[in-house]
């Protein structure tokens, strides 16, 4: 005996309670209490003012020297490719080095400071030891293989004698 589809399927209701024309209803949903995550109040955002810029360090007490001696290089052509002209606080020699395109003076050196003090001092001879001091640097210029050459460095020699 072959039994058909629906046949089976109705057996097999009628084996768990089923009955044609009969409805049987949900069963109750359980209802569980939830919690909802709590969510953390707003923060309110406070703007914080950044802390005021440090006042720049005052300069070195030979920076004015060393900037007399930049425009000394600069009236003689001898400065044409020089960013600066800084002073290394703590070096006592050499007198003047070349690097990065900036020349430093040896902030602690006992030569310098004397140049200073006359200076400052307007001594008569202030002005032939700022020259000395340029022409010193215009070798170090040649040294160091700038643009400054034997040539520029003779006729930057020549103007500070003048």
């Amino acid at each position: 005996m072959r039994l058909g589809a629906l046949t089976l399927l109705r057996q097999a209701f009628a084996d768990h309670g089923w009955r044609p024309g009969t409805a049987t209803k949900p069963a109750p949903a359980l209802l569980v209490p939830v919690e909802l995550a709590t969510v953390p109040p707003p923060v309110s955002i406070v703007p914080v003012e950044p802390a005021p810029p440090r006042p720049p360090a005052p300069p070195h007490p030979l920076q004015q020297l060393a900037d007399l001696v930049h425009a000394r290089l600069r009236a003689i052509g001898a400065a044409t490719h020089l960013r600066g002209l800084d002073v290394e606080p703590r070096r006592a020699a050499p007198l003047a080095q070349w690097s990065d395109d900036r020349v430093t003076l040896a902030g602690d050196s006992d030569a310098l400071r004397a140049i200073e003090l006359v200076r400052i001092d307007d001594s008569p001879w202030a002005s032939a030891a700022i020259d000395g001091l340029t022409a010193h640097v215009v070798t170090v210029l040649n040294v160091a293989l700038t643009t400054v050459t034997d040539v520029a460095e003779l006729h930057a020699l020549g103007r500070l004698l003048e």
